[in-house]
C-alpha cells in the first residue's frame, strides 16, 4: 500500500512538471499578472500593517490593552485577563499568531489542553490589512466594507467564546518578565525584514494560485 502511494505521489508531481512545460506561456503570463496585482494592491495595503503590529507587540502595546480591556474578555469568556491577551493579539496580528500563544501557555502548563482548544476555536481572525486594505478598499474600494466584514468576523468569535466559555477553565495571574529593549532603530529593521518575509509568503500564494486559476479552464 505504502509502494502504491509513493508511486502515485510520484506519477502526480510527473504530470504537473508536464503541465506547467506544455504551459510555460499560462504559467509566465500568471506570474506577471499576479507579481502586479501583488505591487500594484496587495504589498501597499499589508506591508505597512504588518511593520506597525510587530513594533506595537515589540513595545508591549498588547499589555497596555490587557489592562484596558482583559477583564472585560475575562468576564466574558470566562478566562484570566493573562489568558485574555490571546483574544486580543489575535485581533492584532491575525492567525497564526494566536496558536503560537495557546502552544506556548499550554507548554508551561498555564492552561489545560481543554481550555487551549476552546480558545483556539475563538481567536482566528484574519489580518487588519488583508480585510481592510485587500478586500475592503482594493476589491470594494470601500473602507466601510471591510469594517463590516471584520466586525462580523468579530461578532462570530466572540459568539463562540460565548457558547463555550462554561468549558473554559480559570487560570492563575502571572507576572510578565521584563525584557531589555532594543533601540527603535534596530525594532524598525527587523519590523521591516519580518514584513518581507511575510509579504513574499503573501506573494507565493497569490502567484501559484493564480496559475491554477489560469491553467484550470484550459483543463
Amino acid at each position: 500500500m505504502n509502494k502504491l502511494l509513493i508511486k502515485l505521489k510520484y506519477l502526480f508531481l510527473s504530470i504537473i512538471i508536464i503541465i506547467f512545460l506544455l504551459n510555460i506561456n499560462i504559467v509566465l503570463s500568471s506570474t506577471y499578472q499576479a507579481c502586479e496585482i501583488f505591487v500594484t494592491k496587495v504589498f501597499v495595503s499589508v506591508f505597512p500593517f504588518i511593520i506597525l503590529s510587530d513594533i506595537l507587540l515589540y513595545y508591549d502595546y498588547h499589555k497596555f490593552l490587557e489592562k484596558v480591556f482583559g477583564k472585560y474578555i475575562s468576564a466574558l469568556f470566562n478566562l484570566s485577563p493573562n489568558t485574555s491577551i490571546i483574544f486580543i493579539l489575535s485581533m492584532l496580528t491575525s492567525y497564526p499568531t494566536n496558536a503560537i500563544f495557546i502552544k506556548n501557555m499550554l507548554d508551561k502548563k498555564e492552561i489545560d489542553k481543554n481550555t487551549a482548544q476552546n480558545i483556539l476555536t475563538y481567536t482566528y481572525f484574519p489580518s487588519l490589512s488583508f480585510v481592510f486594505g485587500t478586500i475592503g478598499i482594493y476589491l470594494y474600494n470601500s473602507l466601510l466594507v471591510g469594517l463590516i466584514i471584520w466586525l462580523i468576523i468579530l461578532l462570530n468569535n466572540i459568539l463562540i467564546g460565548i457558547f463555550l466559555r462554561k468549558k473554559n477553565n480559570k487560570v492563575i495571574y502571572l507576572n510578565y518578565e521584563k525584557e531589555s529593549k532594543k533601540s527603535i532603530i534596530d525594532t524598525l529593521k527587523n519590523s521591516i525584514f519580518k514584513g518581507f518575509n511575510t509579504s513574499i509568503i503573501i506573494l507565493g500564494n497569490i502567484i501559484i494560485f493564480t496559475i491554477i486559476i489560469n491553467l484550470i479552464p484550459k483543463y
